[in-house]
């Protein structure tokens, strides 16, 4: 991974410059440098420790009564002494001018030396990282390996763009520094993301609208429709279909039953009972037929209905009561009968009796004949025209 400019060590390296100028200041200056260079080795700095050995080297070189001027990058021959004035006593020996000389080539040891530290830990250990997005693993890493990184996959993630197993994105990101024969992450792409429709045909709302939210996709509207199979409450279907692959959080329209669609419940109280049947089979209904005799409704009529209003669904039962007619009695036969006991064998089996007289009435009171006729069937409760002499 990319290494931060380190303007900190540049801190450090001064104060532990300055520490070891302290521990060296009574040595003898040759010493003093090469404690010194030996210290920075140990400390890890090999490096600036090399290229500080190489500068007090040639520092080294240059003539000894020479002062070097940085601003000029040269030496400073001294000029011819003038004629001496006549010698006195020697001066006494200065301790301070001794030291100073070796103090200030100390100094700008140290100087540079932190510069350069400074120049390293900036600038010079640092390269730009080289871009790999929507290269594979492979490809990526060679490019890598010809600017000296190592790649390193630290995770995946979904891309509508970029190719499954290819780099999505690297840490560093292309053009940025990184640290020279450091480390780029890289995250491969898993393709695009997609996610199947659950199946949540059956389920409450509220299942559905979980599994859509477990599956990483997002409830969208409900959508309510008659369905003569799934009850009231439950899901019919979603919209797009189970099994259908989306993107993430994309909206799912759920379908709910509101049950049977409702129906119309026709009358057909006093209808013929073969075309009530017939109507109520084509809307959905089923049709229980019971017969019974009726002296006020006529024979195949629907005599009641059940229910003969309101609102039904399909498969749903509807009861008709139909008329047989009247109940037919057999008239009984009274021929030759007196009177009285044809009129009483009549109103027995529940006939009214009517008494015509026969175009050759005598008066003596025997039946000669009915209408109906004997032995045939007659409403129960009608009339017999009963014909005596």
């Amino acid at each position: 991974m990319a290494a931060p400019a380190s303007p900190a060590h540049a801190a450090e390296l001064d104060a532990e410059l300055a520490a070891l100028g302290r521990a060296v200041q009574d040595l003898p200056y040759e010493q003093r440098v090469a404690w010194v260079l030996r210290e920075l080795e140990g400390m890890g700095y090999a490096e600036i420790a090399e290229i500080a050995a190489l500068q007090h080297a040639q520092g080294s070189a240059r003539t000894p009564d020479a002062v070097y001027d940085q601003a000029r990058e040269a030496p400073v021959v001294p000029s011819r002494p003038r004629s001496a004035p006549p010698p006195g006593p020697p001066p006494a020996p200065s301790r301070r001018s001794r030291r100073g000389p070796v103090w200030l080539v100390l100094v700008v040891l140290l100087a540079v030396v932190a510069a350069l530290a400074g120049w390293y830990f900036g600038i010079a250990r640092f390269t730009v990282t080289p871009g790999v997005i929507d290269l594979s693993r492979s490809a990526a890493q060679t490019k890598l390996d010809q600017s000296g990184l190592h790649l390193k996959v630290t995770g995946t993630a979904y891309s509508e763009t970029v190719r499954k197993g290819f780099v999505v994105s690297t840490d560093p990101a292309a053009g940025d520094r990184v640290a020279k024969k450091g480390t780029v992450g890289a995250v491969l792409s898993l393709g695009p993301e997609r996610h199947q429709v659950p199946d949540v045909r059956g389920r409450t709302l509220d299942d559905a609208q979980q599994m859509l939210d477990d599956a990483r996709l997002a409830y969208g509207d409900e959508k309510d429709r008659y369905d003569e199979k799934v009850p009231k409450g439950q899901v019919v279907t979603s919209d797009p279909v189970p099994g259908t692959s989306l993107r993430r959080d994309t909206a799912v329209d759920i379908v709910v039953s509101k049950g049977p669609k409702p129906i119309a419940i026709p009358d057909f109280t006093g209808r013929r009972a073969d075309v009530a049947s017939q109507r109520l089979g084509k809307l959905g209904f089923k049709v229980d037929n019971t017969q019974v005799n009726s002296d006020t409704v006529a024979l195949g009529r629907v005599i009641s209905q059940s229910p003969a209003s309101g609102n039904g669904v399909k498969g749903d039962v509807v009861s008709l009561v139909v008329s047989k007619g009247p109940v037919l009695v057999e008239v009984p036969n009274v021929r030759g009968m007196g009177l009285q006991a044809a009129t009483d064998r009549l109103q027995g089996a529940g006939f009214r009796v009517q008494v015509r007289h026969a175009s050759l009435y005598v008066g003596v009171m025997y039946v000669v004949g009915t209408d109906p006729s004997g032995g045939t069937k007659a409403r129960k409760g009608s009339t017999v025209i009963v014909s005596i002499v």
